[in-house]
């Protein structure tokens, strides 16, 4: 499947850029009108993303009830970050949570992900397939972080709760962690993946 099957295409970070948030009081990045993703990595490298918070406006789950014919399409997203032939990256205390993918990405090369949370992303919280060539190399780190709740829909505004859970007999998906070919060395420390649909 295309990595931007339809919808608004945000450019993608240039090399070497840093995007950090207040680490007491982090902001919210957040996508409405069907935009396909809210922080590109194609093609990134050399990046540091820390102390955001990642998601929508809305409860809807994008493949299944959210309007995606008639405009205004509403104050939902697609994926939190999409990233691909992307290397050195650090993503650190980020929360992506309510989207349909939390993270899809392939084709990468050392990345860290550490204290993170990837929750309530109603398809799948991380996405490895971005077609056939999807492999990595180098070392993908997953340091004091959690994937939960994938496959569920968020309750908007109250994001404490999850609902309308669905797997892939209800075709659904609901994967924590999904992958195509995965190579490197992945690493996981200290993180829990679970309560996931699939």
């Amino acid at each position: 499947a295309p990595l931007y099957p339809y919808g608004c295409k945000l450019k993608a970070l240039p090399d070497g850029v840093s995007i950090i948030g207040d680490a007491r009081n982090p902001p919210e990045f957040w996508g409405a009108e069907r935009v396909e993703h809210i922080i590109s990595l194609a093609g990134s490298d050399n990046i540091v993303i820390k102390n955001l918070n990642i998601t929508d406006h809305s409860e809807c789950i994008e493949h299944k009830d959210c309007n995606r014919t008639t405009r205004p399409y509403g104050p939902w997203a697609i994926n939190g970050i999409v990233a691909q032939d992307s290397t050195n990256v650090l993503i650190e205390n980020v929360y992506i949570h309510g989207l349909k993918r939390g993270i899809r990405a392939g084709r990468l090369q050392n990345w860290t992900l550490k204290n993170i949370t990837l929750r309530g992303n109603a398809l799948v919280g991380w996405d490895g397939d971005i077609g056939t060539s999807s492999s990595n190399s180098g070392y993908i780190k997953f340091i004091n972080s959690k994937i939960e709740y994938s496959g569920c829909a968020e309750r908007y505004p109250d994001t404490t709760k999850v609902f309308n859970c669905y797997g892939q007999s209800q075709s659904g998906y609901g994967d924590g962690l999904g992958t195509q070919k995965t190579n490197g060395d992945w690493l996981f420390e200290n993180t829990e993946i679970s309560h996931n649909v699939s």
